[in-house]
């Protein structure tokens, strides 16, 4: 399963981007990209290959309110079996205000 988190960071209005991949029964992660906004912030091959894995980004982008933001993570296993998840998020300016910089609006 992937979980691909998209926050907005407590310093100076940059995004903060977590992204946590767990492998299913018995898998094994060889390989995770994670992309923002179609940029790509990592390719990384585990070697030796993992049940799980977690990456955080601080400070990659901005966080203006209003702007729409897209995490995307594609895992592979040590079959080639791949998947891929997502995550779209909205800075909104209430949570700005409500969380002290800390939060965005998660899109379905």
């Amino acid at each position: 399963m992937i979980y691909p988190l998209l926050e907005l960071a407590d310093n100076n209005e940059a995004l903060w981007v977590d992204v946590t991949v767990s492998a299913g029964l018995g898998a094994k992660i060889a390989s995770v990209q994670t992309m923002l906004d179609g940029f790509e912030l990592a390719a990384d091959l585990l070697k030796p290959s993992q049940g799980s894995y977690q990456r955080v980004w601080r400070q990659v982008g901005t966080a203006q309110i209003g702007a729409t933001h897209e995490v995307v993570v594609n895992a592979v296993d040590e079959q080639g079996n791949q998947e891929t998840g997502s995550r779209l998020g909205r800075i909104s300016g209430e949570s700005r205000r409500r969380n002290g910089c800390s939060g965005d609006e998660l899109l379905p």
